[in-house]
């Protein structure tokens, strides 16, 4: 009986250190207009949208940063990190570098001949006619609290955390 048991337990241990091993490594998946509208309006959470370069030379002190922002907030924030970027290779690249426990999201529009900069002001005026902003064109971050109605368009590089937590107090 002590010996089932102490199988069971190591079974278990295992287990569980494989999940961790293998959900360290999230990945990249690609995002449609569509499709972020629909996670958006399907969370709780506060939204970030964040576009980023990951060819730029702070590409790895960024992805860092961004791996802090999300596990500090992740509770209260969902996190939407979306690479410009036409080179999976780069993002392979940058996540065996960067222990970073959240998805990177590519624009699903690789295929695409026109310009990166083209692709992602495209995608979000697609993605701004979702919620009926039609005047806003384009932006690099988002800040969006759908309980309080609070959307906020930036052309800035980095996230604000006070705005962050501006928007978590008026939960």
């Amino acid at each position: 009986m002590k010996s089932a048991l102490k199988v069971s337990i190591v079974l278990m241990l295992n287990s569980l250190f494989c999940y961790k091993i293998y959900a360290q490594n999230v990945g990249y998946s690609y995002i449609t207009p569509d499709s972020l509208f629909t996670l958006i309006q399907n969370s709780p959470k506060i939204s970030i949208i964040q576009y980023w370069v990951p060819s730029c030379e702070n590409a790895s002190r960024n992805l860092h940063k961004y791996a802090n922002l999300h596990r500090e907030n992740s509770e209260d924030v969902d996190f939407y990190f979306i690479a410009l970027t036409k080179k999976i290779s780069l993002l392979e690249e940058l996540e065996r570098k960067v222990n970073f426990n959240s998805s990177i999201y590519l624009m699903d529009t690789l295929n695409s001949g026109i310009d990166l900069f083209e692709n992602k002001s495209t995608f979000n005026k697609q993605f701004l006619k979702l919620f009926g902003l039609k005047k806003k064109e384009d932006f690099l971050i988002a800040y969006i609290h759908k309980k309080s109605g609070t959307m906020i368009f930036t052309d800035k590089l980095k996230i604000d955390e006070k705005k962050i937590r501006k928007m978590m107090k008026k939960k």
